[in-house]
């Protein structure tokens, strides 16, 4: 029991690091990025009538003190940290693919976006009951990190903008599906998990419209899913693949 719950643990704070540093770079080294008076939309403006998410000032107040409060209660913190990240991420794939829809210009990865938009904000009511079930506060906003994360997206070309979504949505998608099997096993309460389980098919669908996108786009494909196939079981902080698995 000991060694499930620390995989637990691992499996839910491993989506608390955050790394944007190659959004911040691609922004730095092109020029057309950086936003200039009379710019349009396509040459490093997000895109007008957007509702782009508001200031993250108070999203990260939010966020802050529901953590301090998690902290004193061990028994339940690994279930209402999951619920907060998973809030806080499918809120920003949300505005970030609204963002593509936008300013895209391939069809395939406008599909995704909207794809994107419809599930997560699904996934957003579902977890609403289960918030509120465990006491814990969802911001309405982002935190200013994502905030800006998503600024710096916007403001890039089509092109890149398409190409940064699609590799985004390829790694995060890797992570989510580890991380819900592993809820979906782990967590020892039952709406958590049923969300969890409720997930991993949609997950999975997003996952194969990302990869047939990378493809379309030239980007390299990253095998999604297939570390963590459907069914397989987390014993000791790793997998066992059921039979079936085997067999493939």
């Amino acid at each position: 029991m000991l060694r499930r719950k620390v995989s637990y643990v691992l499996a839910v704070a491993t989506g608390l690091c955050v790394g944007s540093t190659s959004l911040v770079i691609a922004q730095q080294s092109d020029p057309s990025s950086s936003q200039r008076p009379g710019q349009t939309a396509d040459a490093g403006q997000p895109a007008q009538g957007s509702n782009m998410p508001q200031s993250g000032a108070q999203a990260d107040q939010t966020i802050n003190q529901q953590l301090q409060q998690f902290a004193q209660d061990p028994n339940t913190a690994c279930d209402k940290l999951f619920v907060l990240k998973a809030a806080t991420g499918n809120r920003f794939e949300v505005e970030l693919a609204k963002q593509v829809q936008q300013k895209a210009r391939a069809q395939q990865v406008k599909d995704v976006a909207q794809r994107i938009v419809q599930d997560h904000q699904e996934a957003l009511q579902k977890l609403q009951p289960i918030a509120q079930e465990l006491g814990v506060q969802l911001s309405q906003g982002l935190p200013t990190m994502k905030v800006q994360e998503i600024q710096i997206l916007a403001s890039l070309p089509s092109d890149k903008l398409e190409k940064e979504f699609i590799c985004m949505m390829q790694a995060d998608h890797a992570k989510d599906l580890t991380e819900y099997q592993a809820v979906s096993q782990l967590s020892e309460n039952a709406q958590i998990k049923q969300f969890a389980q409720q997930c991993l098919p949609k997950l999975r669908q997003h996952a194969q419209l990302v990869e047939q996108a990378a493809v379309a786009l030239g980007i390299p494909a990253s095998n999604i899913g297939q570390a963590m196939p459907a069914g397989a079981r987390i014993e000791g902080g790793s997998y066992t693949s059921t039979d079936n698995d085997r067999n493939r």
